[in-house]
């Protein structure tokens, strides 16, 4: 039996390991059909106010950074944070970020956002809220399970 015990636990970490030896893959998509958005809005437990859209979306293949959503066209984030999630959020605090646009590591050219975090369906939620030229941002963060019909989005 401890055999068994001590082929599986090398078994698991191989696999685990595995995962490391590979840098993570991004996938950026920016046009989405109407079906995509209302899966986006169900997955993320939210509703778009009128006059706002998604704008991008991301998969990652990181084990820190599952699935990214922007949002752009909220005047009033505070209202959305309020009656448009279907979860509630914890304080906001502020935080560095890098900018959806931003295709940089470089520490300098993070920008200070408001972030909030909640729970939905067991999933851990981060929002950040900033500005980019006169447009309100904001993205959100969804860390485990992603439905499949939007992995598939990723890859047509």
């Amino acid at each position: 039996m401890k055999v068994i015990y001590t082929n599986l636990f090398v078994l698991t970490m191989l696999i685990m390991l595995s995962g490391c030896l590979y840098p993570p893959e991004i996938k950026t998509v920016n046009d989405f059909t109407e079906t995509q958005v209302n899966e986006i809005q169900s997955e993320f437990g939210f509703t778009l106010p009128e006059k706002a859209s998604i704008i991008q979306a991301e998969l990652s293949t990181s084990m820190d950074k599952l699935f990214t959503i922007v949002i752009s066209g909220i005047n009033d984030v505070e209202g959305f944070i309020e009656y448009n999630l279907d979860y509630e959020v914890g304080e906001q605090y502020q935080r560095g970020h890098f900018s959806y646009d931003e295709d940089s590591t470089d520490w300098d050219k993070r920008i200070t956002v408001d972030y909030y975090t909640g729970d939905y369906d067991g999933n851990l939620m981060g929002i950040y809220v900033y500005q980019i030229d006169d447009e309100m941002i904001v993205e959100i963060d969804k860390e485990g399970i992603v439905s499949q019909e939007l992995v598939d989005m990723f890859y047509p």
